[in-house]
């Protein structure tokens, strides 16, 4: 309601109060708007980090120590679009390849907790994170910072990316649903001979667009697959 960020540890009943007035009050110099809002969250696969993204496109991270928060430069897109979704990588996964740019870390909006910052087999590797404007990027965060922006193979305009957790594996998906409606998908984590490299989809049309999408991992006859299940602002829904 306030973007109060509160962290619990449930074992220990313990928490932690994130003050993020200074990411927000930063994001609009002024009071609060809607473009100074928390949008996105995600914990990474430890617990040893967690990442929130604003309206104003700001993604921040913080290192959760056992009695101490540490933030990190914040990851700044050149879009200045929304944050919708935020996810970590698996720490096991592979490199992936895509159009980088090398950037400098900007400085943090807020005081650090602790002056000694996460060694760098702490840093928490990739984020990958999708904006409102269909931007879609993978931050590499090591000694200095790397944005990968993530493309569709069609040219078509992008009218909304998403990040699709697969049920019943442990992949994420990029989405993106495309205008003349078709829907592509991207492994980013593990790419293999469960998706096709240019996995795109007809699951609706230039006038009915594809606006919501689902994914799960099933057995069929002791193979696994991919069952993908896409609606349309019609209400049209399709597996495929």
């Amino acid at each position: 309601l306030r973007n109060e960020l509160v962290l619990w540890r449930t074992k220990t009943q313990t928490h932690f109060v994130i003050d993020t007035t200074d990411l927000l009050l930063g994001s609009s110099g002024s009071s609060p708007t809607a473009s100074s809002t928390l949008t996105a969250i995600a914990l990474n696969d430890r617990g040893t980090y967690v990442a929130v993204g604003t309206g104003s496109g700001v993604i921040a991270v913080w290192y959760i120590g056992q009695n101490r928060l540490q933030p990190l430069p914040h990851l700044i897109a050149d879009n200045f679009s929304a944050v919708t979704h935020i996810h970590f990588a698996m720490t096991s996964q592979g490199d992936s390849t895509g159009q980088s740019t090398p950037r400098r870390q900007t400085p943090p909006m807020m005081s650090s907790v602790s002056p000694e910052p996460p060694s760098p087999t702490e840093f928490p590797g990739r984020i990958y994170a999708t904006y409102e404007n269909g931007a879609a990027i993978q931050w590499t965060i090591g000694s200095f910072v790397v944005p990968t922006y993530i493309k569709p193979s069609r040219s078509a305009s992008v009218i909304k990316s998403m990040l699709l957790q697969v049920r019943g594996d442990d992949r994420v998906l990029v989405a993106f649903c495309l205008e003349d409606g078709t829907l592509e998908l991207q492994d980013v984590e593990r790419p293999d001979n469960l998706l096709a490299h240019d996995c795109c989809i007809a699951a609706g049309n230039p006038a009915d667009l594809v606006s919501k999408v689902e994914v799960c991992s099933v057995q069929l006859e002791g193979e696994t697959h991919l069952v993908t299940g896409a609606a349309t602002h019609a209400g049209v829904v399709s597996l495929w």
